[in-house]
């Protein structure tokens, strides 16, 4: 199966299918097996590795964000080892060039911090995480046109915290900052910041049955949803969480949502498919290199690949470019700090994953 000359790929609606050629019985289907999809995969090439050493020394514990009118990916902060970064780098994904913007954004180096995107008004948000010695309650705002860092609050939430997960409502110019720990214990809270008056309101004080850090979070802004995935509270949580923020109403979706518990994945919200991707993580002292996608409308999960970009890891950049279909990876924990960017291809990683191989029968 090695032989490419004997294979050929076409890409259908019923996913990607693998023929060989001679005489066969095209009544004989099997599942391919992993060996199988991954022979398809290599060949397939659904990943390319932009960049093997975006800052020059690995990065975990980053934020990154993509901005979809420039193409651009934005990285900033995170831990190589030894040291906290203020640093901010600027990947253009089209002439495939990186900038540094600032070695000292904000003025303070941080790790486990959250970051969002403003596309209308060209702006990064940055909140909280951790400088090494205390965790931080900062928003902070830098105009990315005009090249400018703003501290728009020095205590945001109240409430010192790393390892929280925040996301954008755009339409209402919101921030929600939920969980995470103070330096003591695990915080429950949810947090809506409103940036246009400059105003934190504490929406739930208990918004989950446990508090917890370390977890993901995704928004639909369409229907004004918050998900929040998995995390750490004593161990690593397994439940995806949805909150309706109209409503007012917290529901459990699922409380095995993958194959195990874990934290510190990478995820997001794939409107057209009302689906979340979620990838990477870790529980307990493994680490993970899977892309599962959750089918909100059919509360099912889907293993859409288990070496998703070759590299254990978790506490990653994790981005999704919903236009082109895309995800954008960097950096992360793992059996060592990465920092590499890769571009991966969802259309074809869906059709790898629904791929049935042709059985020949010589007759």
């Amino acid at each position: 199966m090695a032989n490419s000359n004997l294979m050929d790929f076409i890409g259908s609606g019923g996913g990607l299918q693998l023929s060989m050629s001679g005489v066969y019985d095209t009544a004989r289907f099997i599942e391919a097996s992993q060996a199988d999809l991954q022979v398809i995969k290599d060949l397939y090439a659904p990943i390319t590795v932009l960049d093997a050493s975006v800052s020059g020394a690995g990065n975990s514990a980053t934020s990154m964000v993509f901005d979809p009118v420039n193409n651009f990916i934005y990285i900033y902060g995170g831990y190589n080892g030894a040291t906290q970064s203020d640093t901010l780098i600027k990947y253009d994904i089209t002439t495939g060039t990186k900038t540094v913007i600032s070695t000292a954004l904000t003025g303070t180096a941080r790790h486990l911090h959250t970051m969002v995107f403003d596309s209308t008004n060209n702006l990064l948000y940055i909140y909280g995480g951790h400088n090494g010695t205390a965790p931080l309650d900062d928003l902070v705002k830098y105009d990315l046109t005009a090249g400018t860092a703003t501290v728009i609050s020095a205590t945001a939430t109240g409430t010192v915290r790393y390892t929280s997960g925040m996301v954008f409502d755009d339409t209402n110019n919101l921030l929600y900052i939920y969980g995470g720990n103070n330096g003591t214990a695990y915080i429950n809270d949810l947090v809506k910041y409103d940036i246009t008056v400059a105003v934190a309101t504490t929406v739930n004080t208990a918004l989950l049955t446990t508090a917890r850090g370390h977890h993901s979070m995704a928004f639909d802004s369409t229907n004004n949803l918050l998900y929040i995935y998995g995390g750490y509270d004593t161990a690593e949580i397994n439940e995806l969480v949805k909150y309706d923020i109209t409503g007012a109403v917290v529901s459990v979706i699922n409380t095995a949502t993958l194959a195990t518990a874990r934290r510190g994945c990478g995820m997001a919200f794939d409107s057209s498919k009302n689906s979340l991707l979620i990838y990477g993580g870790i529980s307990g002292s493994a680490f993970y290199d899977t892309l599962y996608l959750y089918d909100l409308t059919n509360n099912t999960t889907k293993l859409l690949d288990p070496t998703f970009t070759g590299i254990n890891r978790s506490n990653c950049g994790f981005s999704l470019d919903s236009t082109n279909n895309l995800i954008y990876v960097y950096g992360g924990d793992g059996v060592t700090i990465s920092d590499d960017l890769t571009k991966n291809d969802l259309t074809k990683i869906l059709e790898i994953a629904d791929a049935k191989l042709i059985i020949p029968r010589i007759k």
